[in-house]
């Protein structure tokens, strides 16, 4: 799947959104191992008679003994498997050259009630710049955030953060993109404009919708839940991939990528992914992001010891006709990138469908309920039962008369950027006059979360 972007379809109450199938369109370095110096803010709060601190860490060395509290702490509170230990760090070591690390962690009587994950760095856009606070692994790979932070705390330790980064030096914070169904969305949002009421204007804006499917306890029932038409064309599908091998006797089948061959089948996985998109004229997700083959490599093997990994292989008879990668984490699934086999054979063969039902199946064997196909609004997705939910960003930016006036030039700017650079250059002009297209500009990824 490439960056794409799509027309969102959302109500004001932020309740998932009941499409009209006909009216759906589609469009198509490394500071980690420096040595680390924990840096502790006397700041202290009150929770019910106990004491909230604070740490920052400027290097994920020093955070390496807390991995296991760290994910403890994503899984307790049903967080997405990207703000763990591993996507963290393992994003850090591929994205954070020239960049600050600024993670706060809280605790209270010295349990692990928060961690809020968060870089600075300037960022130059012709005449014009920002000071920018983000989240790490906002940019640059596929993502969304729910924040891990114990429900009893959120107000406290967005006041703890407030207090501890008003002494940097910093323009925009951009807390996002943030996940549609994060419970606590409305809460946070509250705190943040409660807490950086005295130094920063707080802004709150939607952009783009996520696609989340909501599987019942067994397949059967969960095809019920889906029209006659498509119930039917899943059934198609199996029976003509079944007759495109000349075996009816034989099932698809399912494989689970474990650590014997890991290497092997990513690379296998990322070359089907690659061929599938060049054959429509286009470099797919490995070939339009910067470091991304080796940066999801690295991830995999990382999250595969930790039993996180989903990268599944769909088999006939011994022959691979497709790829699902994605995750689990807090119960979830998370839907990341599919591959599939191509091939004049195969005819009209809907191989996305049964990688759809494999990883369904496979989901609620695992009496996983919900899966997350993150951002974008695609047809296939939702005629599958997929609902739309929107994603919130929110904004602090520090206040100051000519400050603001340089940010909301700058977040004008990268807007213009955006049109001239994405939607014109590289949508439109790259893939009629260029062969061979280029990765996405880093600067064009960096200022996407302000534009």
């Amino acid at each position: 799947m490439s960056y794409g972007e799509n027309e969102s379809l959302i109500n004001a109450s932020g309740a998932p959104i009941d499409n009209d199938l006909n009216t759906v369109t589609i469009e198509h370095h490394d500071s980690a191992l420096q040595p680390e110096i924990p840096i502790f803010e006397e700041y202290t709060e009150s929770v019910e008679s106990r004491t909230l601190q604070v740490k920052v860490y400027e290097h994920f060395e020093g955070l390496r003994d807390m991995q296991e509290e760290w994910d403890d702490l994503v899984e307790e509170v049903c967080g997405d498997i990207f703000m763990t230990y591993d996507w963290c760090r393992v994003w850090w070591k591929y994205y954070g050259k020239n960049r600050n690390l600024k993670v706060f962690v809280f605790r209270c009587d010295d349990d692990l009630v928060g961690i809020v994950p968060l870089f600075i760095e300037k960022i130059w856009l012709g005449p014009l710049f920002v000071n920018a606070v983000k989240i790490v692994g906002s940019d640059f790979t596929l993502s969304e955030f729910s924040l891990p932070v114990q429900d009893t705390f959120l107000s406290k330790i967005v006041a703890a953060l407030a207090v501890n980064l008003k002494d940097l030096k910093w323009d925009i914070l951009h807390i996002g993109p943030i996940a549609g169904l994060y419970d606590n969305y409305v809460e946070l949002n509250e705190s943040f404009k409660f807490s950086f009421d005295s130094y920063g204007q707080v802004q709150n804006e939607e952009k783009h919708v996520q696609t989340y499917y909501h599987l019942e306890e067994s397949w059967e029932k969960h095809l019920s839940t889906l029209s006659k038409t498509h119930r039917s064309n899943i059934r198609k599908a199996y029976r003509q991939i079944a007759k495109v091998f000349d075996n009816t006797d034989k099932s698809v089948e399912t494989i689970v990528t474990d650590s014997n061959n890991i290497e092997e089948e990513f690379n296998n996985f990322a070359e089907m992914h690659k061929t599938h998109w060049n054959t429509l004229n286009k470099a797919g997700h490995f070939g339009d992001w910067p470091k991304s083959i080796d940066f999801h490599l690295e991830m995999a093997k990382a999250q595969l010891m930790h039993d996180r990994l989903r990268l599944l292989k769909i088999v006939l008879d011994g022959e691979c006709i497709g790829y699902d990668y994605g995750y689990r984490c807090s119960q979830n699934y998370f839907e990341l990138l599919n591959a599939r086999m191509r091939g004049e054979r195969l005819g009209n063969v809907s191989i996305g469908e049964i990688i759809f039902s494999e990883r369904a199946k496979k989901a609620i064997d695992e009496k996983v309920s919900r899966v997350d196909s993150l951002r974008g609004k695609y047809y296939h997705k939702i005629k599958m039962g997929g609902k739309l939910y929107p994603m919130h960003n929110i904004y602090v930016i520090r206040k100051g008369c000519l400050r603001g006036i340089r940010v909301g030039l700058f977040r004008k700017l990268s807007e213009l950027y955006h049109f001239c650079y994405y939607r014109v250059w590289f949508l439109k002009v790259v893939p009629k006059v260029l062969k061979k297209r280029r990765p996405l500009n880093k600067l064009w990824i960096r200022t996407q979360g302000f534009s």
